[in-house]
């Protein structure tokens, strides 16, 4: 995944377009949306134009903000209605047990 900002803007005010590649199949889909759309809004078109296709990616390759990943499968998750249940922290100590 990876996105391409600050083009011209297009009729309907959409000036970014989200590249989503397949590593197997190689097939690439655009999705074009507004630069100040939040991350869930992207997860949600994520979620609306590639799951059905493709389904839902055991991985993601992207190198934006380390902020922008957390929040994009905390949002995915949440669109297919399903709750994230954090474990404990690793601690060497309770796993010497």
């Amino acid at each position: 995944m990876d996105f391409v900002m600050a083009l011209p803007r297009a009729q309907r005010g959409r000036d970014s377009v989200m590249v989503v590649v397949n590593r197997f199949t190689k097939m690439a889909q655009f999705m074009a949306y507004h630069k100040r759309d939040n991350v869930s809004h992207v997860a949600d078109l994520y979620f609306k134009e590639i799951s059905w296709l493709h389904g839902i990616p055991k991985t993601i390759g992207n190198d934006e903000d380390t902020k922008f990943l957390p929040q994009f499968w905390w949002s995915l998750w949440h669109l297919l209605k399903t709750k994230l249940l954090y474990n404990a922290p690793y601690h060497p100590k309770l796993m010497a047990k």
